[in-house]
């Protein structure tokens, strides 16, 4: 591991330390998903969340799964830079 990968290591550590890092992270994970997944995911989600934060399926029903957990590693690198822009890292 290089010096490098070490201080993005921390810099994750210290974001995910973060009382508001979930919070923000789903905001920005949903955000991602409904502007550039839009064709899948609303083929197979509502747009909406549910009062903790899951995403209903097209029938109104909690389907189990955070908006993070629907977003493939590119979009998530790009969902983990918002993040950190909005919580100011």
């Amino acid at each position: 591991m290089s010096i490098e990968d070490g201080e993005r290591k921390d810099e994750l550590q210290e974001l995910e330390d973060n009382p508001e890092h979930n919070k923000i992270l789903q905001e920005e994970s949903l955000k991602y998903l409904k502007e550039k997944e839009s064709q899948w995911f609303y083929s197979e989600y509502s747009g909406e969340v549910d009062d903790e934060g899951y995403l209903l399926d097209k029938n109104g029903s909690k389907t189990g799964f955070l908006p993070s957990h629907c977003i493939g590693a590119g979009g998530y690198a790009e969902v983990v830079r918002a993040t950190q822009e909005r919580i100011g890292q």
